[in-house]
């Protein structure tokens, strides 16, 4: 099921064409997130601020590309005028444009990801979607950072450095770069009318609120760049071969666990569908506004009503439990799912499509914590989740219920069942809990560790 979804998005060519233009990793979906041009990579990294020096040693050197040549001067020019024309925004100063090679490009990719996604926050990462039930152990996050190397990006505006980045010939413009262009200018706009490192900075690294900025940012690019092939009038044969000559499916994501290609495109995809739900209801203005008073989760993205009725999701805290969990380990993470990121770990339990996208609906907030044990493998998860009303968070509890069954049968055979205020079961490879009171459902998974740690854990939950 997961999978099929994955493929019809991956199926929608134009948006999918469009992530081309300057995608990022998605991980995280979820976690920690530095900003690298204006996005964290997609396997969400933890915001920074600032940008970290560059290596002065020379075989570290950053590939930085070469200038536009004069001959593509008019044309830049052109698809600038263009672009602003279609987005009504206006550039406050010009903006450096850069054609890069390939390889020097893969280069600079690589270089990037290794500084903004270290090791460190990839097996982060892997612990807290092992034992969400996202990912199987036996995945390698590392095969997926190798494996992504940027290789199907045609361009990238990167506001850390405030430069455009075209990768291809820098004495011919396919009809694809010139589309191209014009996305990444809609990004040089955006920055230096409402400044994207800055609004990223603003989530604090929650991966929820991430992801809708990147909908907002990402969506408000695509939309524009489709007004602009309109505006340029290219001829169905062109677009044609733009299409064709951009694969958008990167196979570094075709062997991941779902939930990461899922991610990538959740901002392209869903946040294009958001940003025309805005122009429709009042223009670039209403788009403008968006900047101004951000939306703050994948809900009220998924949810436009929601976003325009300022629904603003719950301040979910976990209490300290480092009593329950005792001495030897460390907190590794905490983080938010968001409804989107509940849907997908829902549908990666196999639970109906209907059913899950009901569940996930009903999400009003959450927070995830993530323990590691000091020398050992150990990992001790608790995912504190609020919901609108008592029966949005009981229909949870069941979507829930039935997503845990559906691993817990795939690893010992054996399924939750009551045991005092919770329902639980100890295996082989996980001691899981689930406790629900009001609208607020707890799931407690302890790998590594014992049947009581898990009890210790959901009691202190349950106070």
């Amino acid at each position: 099921m997961l999978r099929t979804l994955l493929v019809l998005i991956i199926l929608a060519g134009a948006v999918g064409a469009a992530w081309m233009y300057d995608h990022r990793s998605d991980a995280a979906p979820v976690l920690p997130q530095p900003v690298r041009g204006y996005t964290p990579k997609s396997h969400e990294k933890r915001q920074v601020a600032r940008p970290r020096p560059v290596r002065k040693h020379a075989s570290r050197r950053m590939p930085d590309g070469r200038p536009a040549p004069r001959s593509m001067q008019d044309l830049v020019a052109h698809i600038t005028v263009q672009t602003e024309k279609v987005r009504g925004l206006s550039l406050s100063k010009p903006v450096v444009v850069r054609f890069i090679s390939r390889s020097d490009y893969a280069r600079r990719y690589r270089m990037e990801s290794d500084r903004d996604w270290p090791v460190r926050d990839r097996r982060a990462l892997e612990k807290s979607y092992v034992a969400l039930g996202l990912m199987s152990a036996r995945y390698d996050l590392n095969r997926l950072a190798k494996a992504d190397d940027g290789s199907d990006i045609l361009g990238v505006y990167e506001p850390q450095v405030e430069k455009l980045f075209v990768i291809g010939n820098p004495k011919k413009l396919t009809v694809g770069n010139r589309i191209t262009m014009s996305h990444e200018l809609t990004h040089a706009l955006q920055d230096q009318n409402y400044g994207l490192s800055r609004l990223f900075a603003s989530a604090g690294g929650n991966d929820d609120k991430v992801m809708a900025l990147k909908s907002l940012v990402e969506g408000d690019a695509t939309f524009t760049m489709f007004r602009f092939q309109g505006l340029e009038h290219y001829t169905d044969a062109q677009a044609r071969e733009a299409s064709d000559n951009e694969n958008p499916v990167v196979q570094g994501y075709a062997d991941a666990p779902p939930v990461f290609g899922l991610r990538v495109y959740f901002p392209y995809y869903e946040g294009t569908a958001w940003v025309a739900q805005l122009y429709g209801r009042g223009g670039w203005k209403a788009v403008n506004e968006a900047y101004r008073n951000p939306p703050q989760s994948s809900e009220q993205i998924m949810h436009v009503e929601k976003y325009l009725s300022h629904e603003q999701p719950v301040n979910v805290r976990t209490p300290d439990l480092r009593s329950a969990i005792g001495k030897g380990w460390t907190k590794l993470t905490t983080n938010t799912l968001g409804e989107y990121t509940t849907l997908i770990l829902l549908l990666t339990g196999d639970v109906p499509s209907i059913e899950a996208s009901t569940a996930a609906a009903g999400w009003g907030g959450d927070t995830y914590t993530v323990y590691s044990q000091r020398g050992g493998g150990g990992t001790v998860l608790v995912w504190d989740t609020a919901w609108d009303t008592r029966a949005d968070a009981a229909q949870f509890e069941r979507a829930l219920v039935m997503q845990q069954d559906t691993l817990n049968e795939d690893v010992f055979g054996q399924k939750l069942a009551r045991h005092g205020r919770w329902l639980s079961v100890d295996g082989a490879e996980a001691n899981v809990r689930v406790y629900r009171q009001g609208d607020r459902v707890v799931l407690v998974v302890v790998r590594g560790g014992s049947a009581k740690l898990a009890d210790r854990v959901v009691a202190r939950m349950a106070r």
